[in-house]
């Protein structure tokens, strides 16, 4: 029983047989007669979107709109801090008295509990200063007209 599986042996032209001419003649391409067209090489991109210039004056009007709305909006600013300013500078002596008047009720408050404390302790004055050195005072930062909070 003879097989034809094209290895080993057999007729088919395998491995151990000679090999077999192509079946056709090779055939080279070649140019068309009279050659190929010339290929255009040259830059053909197509214009699209605004010049380089138009871009430079369109970004420099944008930057000193820009320039412009800043320097608008700290002047606001600033005119709102001075404000400010002058509204706490105008109701300073208001909130000094409430502060002194808060203060007083407060001493007023602790000599009755320290005189409550110290009802057992004979010849014991509430409010006197044992270390002989002078009252605390609060310190208050003056306000200056002209002079105040970011250089107003």
């Amino acid at each position: 029983m003879a097989t034809t599986s094209g290895r080993g042996g057999g007729s088919g032209g395998g491995l151990t047989g000679p090999p077999k001419p192509p079946p056709h003649a090779a055939i080279q391409d070649g140019p068309p007669p009279g050659g190929y067209p010339p290929v255009d090489v040259r830059r053909n991109l197509p214009k699209v979107g605004p010049s380089g210039t138009t871009l430079l004056i369109g970004i420099g009007l944008i930057t000193i709109y820009g320039f412009w709305g800043a320097t608008k909006s700290a002047q606001r600013r600033r005119r709102l801090n001075q404000e400010k300013y002058q509204i706490r500078l105008a109701i300073t002596p208001y909130l000094q008295a409430e502060q002194d008047r808060l203060e007083v009720k407060e001493t007023h408050r602790r000599l009755r509990q320290e005189a409550e404390l110290m009802k057992d302790v004979p010849e014991y004055q509430p409010g006197e200063n044992l270390y002989k050195t002078r009252k605390f005072t609060p310190y208050v930062k003056p306000l200056v007209p002209g002079v105040g909070p970011q250089g107003l």
